[in-house]
């Protein structure tokens, strides 16, 4: 979003009367936003609808002229702030992952393979531990609970905890809480608690059977 408006070009005057604000949505009750630098309030302006594919009705809080920008900001506006928050449990390269550690099976990074540690009787199919790799240190969450959530999991162990070994000597871990028919994780960098859907737990809560590979 910031991308297209700093990008953005006025094309053209769409009107200078105020009696056509609504026609391009741009009254003094739609939405609007703000633009500022650490010192100071750059702009102020109203967002209004589109005007093609790709352009903006907008007009600038103090300026009676309605303008055509060229990149269309419509998604944006019409978001919520709940869609716009940071709802990333684990992010981590997994090029700098040497073991994942659910609780049931650690997997480590041996000659670029992934392995099962201490079960040298069963070959690792790979492909599975790549994918459940994958898994753990990409993990979003689908929405930010509330702290009724919070309060409710007081006194609840984890269903699973995740470990992640990385850039040799750093780890990271995160948990996650079963509620109900519901999924909640919590990473160790914050309170805050997100909202899993069944499949991500599932695709986190495997054993060591899981991984074994078919052709031993």
């Amino acid at each position: 979003f910031l991308d297209s408006i700093l990008k953005a070009k006025v094309t053209t005057i769409a009107s200078t009367k105020k009696e056509n604000y609504n026609i391009f949505n741009v009254q003094d009750d739609s939405k609007k936003l703000s633009l500022s630098s650490d010192s100071e309030k750059l702009i102020d302006f109203f967002a209004g609808k589109n005007g093609s594919t790709l352009e903006t009705y907008i007009r600038i809080v103090g300026d009676d002229n309605v303008y055509i920008i060229d990149q269309d900001i419509s998604s944006f506006t019409a978001s919520s702030v709940e869609t716009l928050r940071d709802k990333t449990v684990a992010l981590i390269s997994i090029d700098k992952v040497s073991q994942v550690n659910n609780g049931l099976v650690k997997i480590k990074k041996q000659d670029d393979k992934w392995v099962m540690v201490d079960i040298q009787d069963k070959k690792t199919d790979s492909d599975r531990a790549n994918t459940f790799i994958n898994n753990a240190v990409n993990l979003k969450g689908l929405s930010i609970a509330g702290d009724d959530i919070n309060t409710k999991l007081n006194g609840i162990s984890p269903s699973i905890s995740i470990e992640i070994s990385y850039d040799q000597n750093s780890s990271f871990k995160y948990s996650i809480y079963k509620l109900d028919t519901a999924y909640y994780a919590k990473n160790q960098n914050d309170d805050t608690l997100y909202e899993i859907a069944q499949t991500q737990f599932d695709n986190l809560n495997k054993t060591v059977d899981n991984f074994v590979s078919l052709t031993q």
